[in-house]
């Protein structure tokens, strides 16, 4: 009995976290007027974290036409600039973050990017910098999810 009820907890604990950082993404995204569609590929880029670490995510947009939303996030314009001359983002699909609100709401880490895929105004999963480097494949369960939505 007391293995189900810790388990309980444990659910609630872990769903309530979700709920919390689902809000400040809702919030942030607000601040420049977008809503979350019922399924989508939100990656939010730090402008000045390191190439490689960023890198991946670029070329990963570059290969789809889905529903994502891209999101750079600096203070320094000619960093977000710069990403945008260099990678040949469409624009379409970009956000910029110029007052950093990403970062000063922990939403990214100042060292690569965190990509979030949401479902039904919810964060379904989060991939954050560190696991994305550590396993590329992540792309293909994003692409998954995508096909899934469908």
């Amino acid at each position: 009995m007391s293995k189900r009820i810790l388990l309980l907890i444990i659910v609630f604990l872990l769903s309530c976290k979700n709920y919390r950082e689902s809000n400040k993404l809702i919030s942030f995204l607000s601040e420049y007027n977008v809503t979350l569609n019922t399924c989508k590929v939100i990656i939010i880029i730090p402008a000045e974290a390191c190439s490689s670490c960023i890198k991946l995510s670029f070329e990963y947009i570059k290969g789809i036409n889905s529903d994502y939303l891209l999101v750079l996030s600096s203070c320094y314009g000619k960093s977000i600039n710069y990403l945008i001359e260099n990678y040949c983002l469409d624009k379409t699909k970009l956000l910029i973050d110029k007052k950093n609100m990403a970062s000063a709401l922990w939403l990214i880490e100042p060292t690569g990017p965190t990509i979030y895929l949401v479902r039904n105004k919810r964060i379904y999963k989060k991939y954050e910098a560190e696991k994305i480097l550590k396993n590329p494949e992540i792309f293909i369960e994003i692409n998954t999810f995508l096909t899934d939505c469908k």
